[in-house]
């Protein structure tokens, strides 16, 4: 496992480098706040791409550096989007690993819940399950903290008691990076039960 994640930072390490030489030997850089040769249009496609806000233009341009081709700083532009795309994706990779990991871990642990008995102090109790519980923690904007385990565990017992559970068997705790609903988010999910008396 050691030897994998090394690989897969090593591989994001290699694809941002060659997404920002190719970035750079295409002639490329960031228009910020930029005059460019153009009439009065909102967004500007030619030696790039850049969008008018107040009378100013903000995207990526390209001039001669060493090719004096348009398609070549096209290519090479190309290439470093997808290069930067595909390194994001094994950095995304080695942080799932890292969260199954830390998944199976942590089912491997009993977890204590205020309120709710935990599964070592189940043994030699009937019981019967109540079925699956999931409790999700979201980071709404990128100003909130990161969700923390403990809010995860805290909305789990929540839902927990809502359902009518004395105990939640094999929880575990799935973290995900930024989405369309949220900044991030930690959900926490286990099997729930009712101790038979």
């Amino acid at each position: 496992m050691p030897n994998e994640n090394a690989k897969k930072i090593q591989v994001a390490i290699i694809l941002l480098a060659v997404s920002v030489l190719s970035f750079w030997f295409g002639g490329w850089h960031i228009a910020w706040s930029e005059n460019l040769p153009t009439r009065d249009d909102v967004l500007y496609i030619g030696r790039g791409i850049a969008i008018k806000f107040n009378y100013r233009f903000y995207g990526v341009v390209f001039e001669s550096r060493f090719f004096d081709s348009p398609i070549i700083s096209w290519l090479l532009g190309g290439i470093a989007v997808s290069a930067f795309g595909k390194a994001l994706a094994s950095i995304e990779a080695f942080e799932e690993t890292k969260a199954a990991r830390a998944s199976t871990v942590a089912s491997k642990i009993p977890v204590r819940f205020e309120g709710v008995i935990a599964e070592d102090l189940l043994r030699g109790r009937n019981y019967s399950e109540i079925g699956p519980i999931a409790a999700c923690v979201n980071k709404l904007t990128p100003f909130h903290k990161e969700p923390t385990k403990e809010q995860a565990a805290e909305a789990l017992n929540k839902k927990a008691k809502a359902k009518g559970a004395d105990a939640i068997f094999n929880v575990t705790y799935e973290k995900r990076g930024i989405t369309f609903t949220s900044w991030g988010s930690i959900t926490a999910s286990g099997t729930g039960v009712k101790i038979e008396n």
